[in-house]
């Protein structure tokens, strides 16, 4: 795996490749090219969304349209997306790579690491959820 290529992408809402992407869509960038896994394209969700309440909205319908293709997991494989909890629902996701790290893409940086557990992400996750391919 070549994991540096995920690291320093600059965060775009709603993009979609390595030029610029958003949380999931970084999620889904790295399934796609590391693990074979053809997750969904999302990359509108941001895009449709014009503030917090509509965001809430529509992550809430992407859940239920999605149930059937995602397992919830409570240990984490390299692959796993972690859906954190701001504001009761789940509006960040980071790809877990294995050693407790996961890969962030967050508004206002690149693309990053950070420790999953003993961190304030552990505080805010809400599940790790793993792609049925």
């Amino acid at each position: 795996m070549n994991l540096r290529r995920y690291i320093g992408i600059p965060y775009v809402t709603g993009g979609n490749s390595f030029e610029g992407c958003d949380c999931y869509t970084l999620c889904r960038l790295f399934n796609i090219n590391e693990l074979g896994n053809n997750l969904p394209d999302l990359s509108t969700l941001y895009k449709e969304a014009s503030c917090l309440d509509e965001e809430n909205k529509i992550f809430k319908s992407w859940g239920e349209k999605l149930k059937t293709n995602w397992q919830e997991v409570t240990e984490p494989a390299i692959g796993d997306v972690v859906l954190f909890n701001f504001y009761n629902t789940p509006v960040h996701c980071a790809v877990y790579i294995g050693k407790n790290l996961c890969i962030h893409a967050s508004e206002g940086s690149t693309s990053h690491t950070e420790p999953l557990f003993g961190t304030d992400w552990e505080r805010r996750m809400q599940g790790i959820i793993r792609w049925k391919s």
